[in-house]
């Protein structure tokens, strides 16, 4: 109702960068990452999906209103992610936008992107998207949302789409923009340079703003073991080797025991009967 009554809301749908944008949808939803120390995982032969090199973060302060983006606030938060991953803007092959389908939200946040990406060459022109494009906005799940939509992408080596854009924004400069809406399913092709990345921004309702880089894992740059799934076995040694491949890496587990239901001494058993959950519990607590 209070977005209804500010006029922040579509009555028809969600258009990230098209002509069409007239607020933003509502969407539900929620996730999460398990984060880990790059060491740490490739010790555990954890499954990699990416790697965070870089992220930022500001706050608009006192700002006009909830609806009016903050373009000095979004390019601080740019910046500062850029600086803390020594990454040029030049070697990110894929933009996740904040997108939230209004025109002055749109056009604010790709007049910003346009000064640190302007001097890309316009014939290899930066891949852009919107995850809101699909799912609406998730308020405080927004950023999670693209976060988890790129390291699939990165891992998957495909540029995701984004839908609902037919007819570019009118507030745009299209032409002699860097950047491009992609809306099909595309190969992420291996840049010069060999790794692909991708920049993701989220901005909050209350005036912060965060940028995160993100890159593929490439185990053989890092000197890691290849992954269970490309282990294969030697006819000599088959019975050998079984035991050992199939305890590489065990199922991950995630448990939900609801509210109330704790009580003193809870999975004390478990903890002295099983040396993983021993040591899981014992590097919890370490933290």
């Amino acid at each position: 109702i209070k977005f209804c009554k500010i006029g922040a809301l579509s009555e028809d749908g969600s258009y990230p960068f098209d002509a069409r944008a007239n607020g933003f949808i509502m969407g539900e939803g929620a996730g999460f990452m398990v984060l880990r120390r790059l060491e740490d995982a490739i010790r555990d032969n954890n499954k990699i999906y990416a790697i965070i090199s870089g992220y930022g973060g500001s706050s608009d302060g006192k700002g006009k209103g909830i609806t009016a983006p903050n373009p000095e606030g979004q390019r601080l938060a740019i910046e500062r992610a850029l600086n803390t991953s020594s990454i040029k803007p030049s070697e990110i092959q894929y933009l996740e936008c904040h997108g939230t389908s209004t025109i002055v939200g749109d056009a604010t946040e790709l007049n910003v992107l346009k000064g640190f990406f302007s001097g890309r060459n316009l014939n290899q022109k930066l891949a852009i998207g919107s995850i809101k494009s699909q799912i609406g906005h998730l308020k405080s799940a927004a950023g999670i949302a693209g976060i988890i939509k790129s390291v699939l992408a990165l891992h998957h080596k495909i540029i995701p789409p984004s839908v609902n854009y037919n007819s570019p924004n009118p507030s745009i400069n299209w032409e002699i923009s860097p950047y491009y809406v992609n809306t099909k399913p595309i190969k992420w092709i291996s840049p010069e340079f060999g790794i692909r990345r991708a920049g993701v921004s989220a901005f909050g309702f209350g005036g912060t703003n965060y940028h995160v880089i993100l890159e593929e894992f490439i185990p053989q740059l890092y000197g890691a073991t290849p992954s269970v799934s490309q282990k294969f076995l030697i006819p000599d040694n088959i019975a050998d080797s079984i035991p050992s491949i199939s305890m590489s890496s065990p199922e991950l587990c995630f448990l939900f025991s609801g509210q109330g239901s704790q009580y003193v001494g809870m999975a004390e058993k478990l903890y002295q009967k099983f040396q993983i959950i021993r040591n899981t519990l014992d590097n919890a607590n370490r933290i």
